[in-house]
């Protein structure tokens, strides 16, 4: 995001900081406590939640933009792996 100056990086990386934080949590827990039920709960829940939402609202804008720049804006180009 950086490298292409996408305008929502630093929102973007917000939200993945906050969930890394949420992540990091639940692993001290875990380890604390041992596979609980609310571990398990925010597992089967929070998790499939922040993956769908994330990519709706962070992703999904994200591929836009990068899309936009492919097909014609200025600047660097998305670079595609070569195909044999």
């Amino acid at each position: 995001m950086e490298r292409w100056q996408y305008p929502e990086r630093s929102a973007h990386k917000r939200a993945h900081d906050l969930f890394l934080q949420d992540v990091l949590a639940l692993e001290r827990e875990v380890a604390e406590e041992g596979l609980s039920q609310d571990v398990v709960d925010w597992a089967r829940g929070r998790l499939p939640e922040w993956i769908s939402f994330h990519m709706l609202t962070n992703d999904a804008p994200l591929g836009r933009y990068l899309a936009a720049r492919d097909h014609g804006s200025p600047g660097p180009r998305v670079q595609r792996p070569k195909t044999s």
